[in-house]
């Protein structure tokens, strides 16, 4: 059984290749600006240029494009390039099961509870491409050309790899790299995340993969919390009494969030490690990496 991963050498892919139990499968990695080393075959692929015959794999999954909400406000025609068209290519010749990551940036605009049976109309750039590469897949799946599809709306994924620009990446370097105490937060702090540390993320990928019906469902941590409590938590971690500067901001609070029930239901997934547990091994990979 051949297994195509593709965005293989993307923050979540490393991790993906690293710590899924993947034993049965031929796997295949896809890279392309940045190289890859792993036990696995790879395969240099090109999103938008890239004309491969992908049709030889059983199954996918997918976790390539743009991640980056604030750049997609900027190059909104790139953003849907990356994440809404490199998904039609990819369809072009896929044929096999598919897992796709999608993000829960998609119920922007709703407050509360909300879940795969919300009616989504995000009016957000990023939320629009995903939004797109998501229909694009799920109407190749309607019309028989994927064999099957299961798509993981994700909220937050924190760790290893991750970009310097991520708000517990910044928060634990700041108190427990550096060992200063002061921190800006956009906003009134108050915005809820689902953040969730990436190994989780990683077995949520894998169950999915080996079971489970096909649809939509989303991934987020087993209680939302507030970006001021995400602060706080990576301070106490660190031993710091933070010293929190709210900067006025444009940007919306975020009130939506969504539940982990179904995900435990279909795939027997459990959160192993909790929010405090997930920064206390990322501190750890920090201070190693700073020397």
């Amino acid at each position: 059984m051949k297994l195509l991963v593709v965005g293989g050498s993307g923050f979540i892919g490393r991790q993906f290749l690293e710590h899924a139990d993947l034993g049965g499968w031929d796997v295949c990695a896809t890279h392309h600006s940045h190289e890859l080393k792993c036990r696995y075959n790879t395969m240099r692929y090109d999103l938008l240029g890239a004309d491969a015959d992908l049709s030889d794999f059983d199954a996918a999954v997918y976790m390539a494009g743009n991640s980056n909400h604030t750049w997609a406000l900027d190059h909104t025609a790139d953003d849907m390039s990356l994440n809404a068209v490199a998904m039609a290519r990819f369809l072009a010749s896929f044929r096999g099961d598919l897992v796709l990551l999608s993000t829960g940036a998609l119920y922007y605009g709703h407050a509360g509870l909300v879940g795969p049976f919300t009616p989504v109309d995000p009016l957000f750039p990023y939320a629009i491409s995903k939004l797109a590469s998501e229909l694009l897949a799920r109407w190749s799946a309607e019309n028989g050309r994927l064999r099957s599809l299961k798509v993981l709306r994700l909220y937050y994924a924190f760790g290893p790899g991750e970009k310097e620009r991520r708000l517990i990446r910044r928060a634990l370097v700041q108190f427990g790299v550096k060992g200063e105490r002061a921190f800006k937060i956009n906003g009134t702090g108050q915005s809820l995340m689902g953040p969730m540390y990436v190994t989780d993320v990683v077995r949520a990928l894998e169950l999915a993969l080996g079971r489970g019906a096909p649809g939509v469902y989303d991934l987020p941590s087993y209680r939302p919390y507030t970006v001021r409590e995400i602060v706080e938590t990576a301070a106490k971690v660190c031993g710091i009494e933070p010293e929190i500067e709210l900067v006025p901001s444009t940007e919306g609070t975020l009130t939506f969030y969504s539940s982990q029930k179904p995900l435990q239901e279909v795939f027997g997934f459990e959160q192993r490690l909790s929010l405090e547990a997930g920064m206390k091994q990322y501190l750890e990979h920090l201070h190693h990496a700073a020397g």
